[in-house]
């Protein structure tokens, strides 16, 4: 067929059916080594222009595939993860995301549990909310649960068992649960136990449904599986057709989710050191993403990766390309590629992300389709992804900076994101909700201690605050904290001394951070920051004071006040306030020494 005629009937029929979208031809399979090429973004303000743009459209061979990426991969070098706390980006997403992750964990261990509800309809409470229930009769009791959404499969199954191995898995960090522990353990192995080995073979699907399946399912389904190798069966006990055109069959793995399950694998590594969670993990990659096409080019002379929402082949949609897909695969790639020193897997998640930056960079923000997905300029401009691009891309980072790998031009963009999300009240669409800790505006506090709190025992109280947002000029800003606990102890002792600090990462050691200037205040009523230090964004601020716990309940009620505004000329200040987070006294592996070397274990590679 004529290019231009294959082109502009591809418009055509995507302008008047959504879900419609053509292979590529068979001759233009891979075009390597273009002129510059011109994509339309979604935003429609900014043109991107690409070199070199390779699109092949077909389920590859993983020597094939991966033969490709290591051509352009840098020598895999490790380097020491003490650097990561000096990445200020890094820092604000840690520090407020990760000490809100127990309570999740809390929740999910008071499941009730009970047999017989794989396939049953799903139970809603009097507010419409679906129960969830831990499977007591399966192998390693997973968690049950319809899909959510009532135009999709109501029925209970053991759905997404990575989202609660890794709320575990971060329980266990910051508590030290060994209950929270040993259920991380059990939704990981569940995990193993629903993934798809040499020949398809899943022992959860023979177990459970092979011998229920109809003739022509089971025809199906033997055809297929033995492509699934290294996916995970987590969703689909339904079929369903998605945007693209895919019909996705009973217990097929996807590529983009399944990357979170096989992530959180990775993650039950790290906290077990079990290497058959690391093998799992990497053989999703080595197998399930060359399914998905190669896509490759250069944007600002720099090698980017993208790869398709459903499996690639004649017959299914090549161009769909989607934002939110390159984050997910990018994290486990770099995850897997920094344990197993594989270059190859390093330098594609690095792509995937420069694909990601490139995408900011023309629309100011993640939506749903990307530029070369002919259907973003209709149907996909949802914003229903964003931060949670935001997020994973956070979460990749690290492992590509620990294996040697610049992240220099991707922390800039996702500094910049970071911090217009943070105050997208007037242009954020009203669907996302923005967690608060996650992306704090202003100032971000977290309260700690030193010390055994107990009734009549004196201990250290010690608090940390990030200077989370920009602002422009830097003496515009303005903090005031205001702290009950310590009026309390002035106004009973009748004089408290509190020492404020701003710190330094220490490039000693990943958890360490060291005093630089200092002040000693004396009994004050309030402390403004602003008037000891000059503040900048991502500084880091210590204040200590000695407490007498004499109704140790307060350590938890008793969290100061942050007030900040930026104080433009000529205008009064415009006051924000919120709270401070205060890490639980239950979260015993926690004080003001631990608190960072935590975080680090939780958001970090270990070396």
């Amino acid at each position: 067929m004529n290019m231009k005629i294959h082109v502009l009937l591809t418009l055509l029929l995507s302008a008047f059916f959504p879900c419609f979208c053509f292979s590529e031809p068979a001759e233009s399979k891979v075009s390597g080594k273009t002129a510059a090429v011109e994509l339309l973004n979604v935003a429609k303000t900014k043109k991107t222009t690409v070199t070199e743009v390779e699109d092949e459209g077909e389920q590859i061979p993983p020597d094939v595939f991966w033969g490709r990426i290591r051509r352009h991969a840098a020598e895999f070098k490790a380097k020491p993860v003490s650097e990561l706390w000096s990445q200020k980006v890094v820092l604000r997403y840690c520090l407020g995301n990760t000490l809100h992750s127990q309570k999740m964990a809390k929740l999910t261990e008071k499941l009730e549990w009970k047999s017989g509800l794989l396939g049953q309809p799903a139970v809603y409470n009097d507010s419409g909310k679906y129960i969830s229930y831990v499977a007591s009769d399966l192998p390693h009791h997973p968690i049950l649960r319809p899909h959510g959404k009532k135009i999709y499969s109501q029925n209970y199954y053991p759905r997404c068992q990575g989202d609660f191995v890794k709320q575990f898995y971060r329980s266990c960090m910051l508590t030290g649960n060994p209950r929270h522990f040993d259920r991380m353990k059990d939704c990981a192995d569940f995990l193993l136990y629903s993934q798809y080995r040499e020949g398809g073979e899943n022992s959860f699907v023979r177990e459970w449904y092979l011998e229920k399946m109809s003739p022509e399912e089971r025809r199906e389904y033997e055809e297929l599986s033995p492509k699934w190798v290294g996916g995970f069966d987590y969703l689909f006990d339904w079929k369903w057709k998605d945007g693209g055109g895919y019909t996705w069959r009973l217990h097929e793995p996807d590529h983009h989710v399944n990357s979170d399950m096989a992530a959180s694998l990775a993650l039950a590594y790290q906290a077990t050191g079990n290497r058959r969670y690391l093998e799992a993990s990497g053989n999703f990659v080595r197998h399930q993403i060359p399914r998905y096409g190669y896509h490759t080019g250069k944007w600002k002379g720099v090698r980017y990766y993208w790869t398709e929402y459903n499996p690639s082949g004649a017959g299914n949609c090549v161009t769909d390309a989607y934002d939110n897909i390159m984050p997910y695969v990018a994290r486990n790639a770099a995850m897997v590629g920094y344990y197993e020193r594989n270059a190859a897997y390093l330098e594609y998640a690095r792509g995937l992300l420069w694909h990601l930056v490139r995408e900011y960079d023309a629309d100011g923000r993640w939506l749903y389709g990307a530029a070369e997905n002919p259907l973003n300029s209709t149907c996909h401009l949802s914003a229903s992804h964003e931060v949670g691009c935001l997020f994973l891309a956070l979460e990749t980072v690290p492992y590509l900076i620990a294996s040697g790998i610049s992240c220099d031009e991707l922390l800039k963009c996702l500094d910049v994101a970071f911090d217009r999300y943070a105050n997208a009240d007037d242009w954020l669409d009203s669907r996302i909700k923005v967690n608060p800790y996650a992306i704090q505006r202003g100032v971000l506090g977290v309260r700690t201690h030193l010390g055994t709190v107990q009734k009549g025992t004196e201990m250290e109280i010690v608090d940390y605050l990030l200077v989370a947002s920009k602002w422009t000029p830097p003496e515009s800003l303005k903090i005031v904290l205001t702290d009950p606990l310590l009026q309390k102890e002035i106004s009973q002792r009748g004089k408290v001394q509190v020492r404020v600090e701003k710190l330094m990462p220490s490039k000693k050691t990943p958890e360490s951070w060291e005093a630089g200037a200092a002040k000693i205040l004396d009994s004050p009523a309030q402390i403004q920051l602003n008037e000891l230090f000059e503040l900048h964004s991502g500084d880091l601020i210590r204040i200590r004071y000695r407490w007498n716990a004499a109704d140790p309940a307060a350590f938890e009620t008793s969290a100061p006040t942050i007030k900040h505004a930026i104080c433009k000329e000529q205008s009064a200040p415009d006051w924000k306030q919120h709270g401070m987070i205060v890490i639980p006294l239950e979260c015993e592996k926690i004080d003001a020494q631990s608190l960072f070397k935590v975080l680090a274990k939780i958001n970090f590679p270990h070396p």
